[in-house]
C-alpha cells in the first residue's frame, strides 16, 4: 500500500494538469491492497474527493452509506455526483439527485445525465472553486 500511496502522491505532485483524479476501485471498502482499501487510499492521499453514485435501485443507500463511511474517517466528499443509469426500470433520475440532497444537506449534489456532457464542468468549477 505504501507504493500505491507513494506513486498516488508523486503523480499529484508533479502534475501539470487543472485537475488530477485518484480513482478508487470496487467502492470505498473494497480491498486493494493487504490489510487496505480504497478508502483507506483516499484518506492517505488527501485531495478533493468526490463520492460518485449510481441512479440503480439501491443506490441512494449505497451512496448514503458511502457519504457516512467517509465523514466519520474525516474524509468528506466535496460534492456527490450522481450517474444516471441506462437502465430503463431504473428509479427516477432527479429522485435519486433529490434525496440524496435531502438527505445530505450539507454537500452539493451533481447530476450526470447520459446525454449531457456539461455537467463534467459544472461539477470541475464547483471541486476547484473556479
Amino acid at each position: 500500500m505504501d507504493e500505491v500511496i507513494a506513486f498516488c502522491r508523486d503523480r499529484i505532485a508533479n502534475a501539470t494538469a487543472d485537475l488530477m483524479a485518484v480513482e478508487g476501485v470496487g467502492g470505498l471498502m473494497s480491498p486493494i491492497a493487504d490489510g487496505a482499501t480504497s478508502l483507506d487510499l483516499l484518506e492517505a492521499v488527501q485531495g478533493i474527493r468526490v463520492l460518485v453514485g449510481g441512479g440503480y435501485l439501491g443506490a441512494v443507500s449505497h451512496t448514503l452509506t458511502a457519504l457516512e463511511v467517509m465523514t466519520a474517517r474525516g474524509v468528506a466528499p466535496t460534492c456527490i455526483v450522481v450517474s444516471e443509469s441506462a437502465d430503463p426500470e431504473a428509479p427516477s433520475f432527479a429522485g435519486t439527485i433529490a434525496l440524496l440532497a435531502q438527505h445530505a444537506p450539507t454537500v452539493p449534489v451533481i447530476g450526470a445525465p447520459r446525454a449531457d456532457s456539461d455537467w463534467a464542468a459544472r461539477a470541475f468549477a464547483m471541486i476547484s472553486g473556479r
